[in-house]
């Protein structure tokens, strides 16, 4: 009786023991997934993992063209800056008219242009010729300012029409017989001019006799 007891003890643990073993497998046969499945899982996972490093990618490349084109706009608008031009001064008196400062004589430098002359008066004939162009407004302006400063030296201006020699001959030209043997009176009344300004140049007119002299003031350009 107690030996059948016995056997019947150890056909229940057996059977305890392989229906646990039973559900212990189906318990891990349902957590863990099939090789396909796994498969599958990884490839999934790496199409993620790629599509996220391409998306990171891209982002990087537009903040770098948006960069790009941030410089290039900044570039182009310190160039437009940089080439704008302030507008131009109201320009003088003398310059409207279409002459440079130094063709233009005020009271003062008529003035002054006097009494240099005065002062070589007895050096100089009692008249001297200025000869300017017809039709060109700076050349007659100045030459009057000059015969102004003749007459208040007690020197006679006689004025007269004349043309440059060359088309180059501009601005003031005191005339000789020969420019290496200028006339004291000549050189007199050109350090006169210098003074208050003016830059007269010595050219070779034929014909003139040698200590005559004659101040032509031409186009200034």
């Amino acid at each position: 009786m107690l030996k059948w007891k016995w056997y019947f003890s150890i056909f229940i643990t057996s059977l305890l023991l392989l229906y646990a073993a039973v559900i212990g497998y189906s318990i891990f046969q349902f957590q863990s997934p099939a090789p396909s499945e796994h498969v599958e899982n990884e490839a999934l996972r790496s199409q993620i993992v790629t599509l996220t490093k391409d998306r990171d990618a891209e982002t990087r490349r537009a903040d770098a063209e948006k960069q790009r084109a941030d410089i290039a706009i900044r570039e182009r608008d310190a160039a437009i800056a940089s080439r704008q031009i302030a507008p131009p001064a109201s320009p003088a008196p003398a310059e409207q008219a279409g002459q440079s400062a130094k063709y233009v004589l005020s009271e003062d430098d008529i003035r002054a242009l006097a009494d240099e002359i005065f002062q070589v008066k007895n050096q100089l004939p009692g008249s001297i010729e200025v000869r300017r162009v017809m039709y060109d407004g700076p050349s007659q302006n100045l030459s009057t300012q000059i015969g102004r400063a003749f007459d208040r030296a007690s020197i006679a201006p006689s004025y007269n029409w004349d043309r440059p020699t060359t088309p180059d001959a501009t601005g003031i030209r005191i005339r000789v017989a020969d420019t290496q043997q200028i006339p004291d009176g000549a050189k007199r009344v050109a350090a006169a001019l210098k003074k208050v300004g003016l830059d007269p140049h010595f050219e070779t007119m034929p014909n003139l006799s040698q200590d005559h002299f004659i101040v032509f003031v031409g186009p200034t350009q």
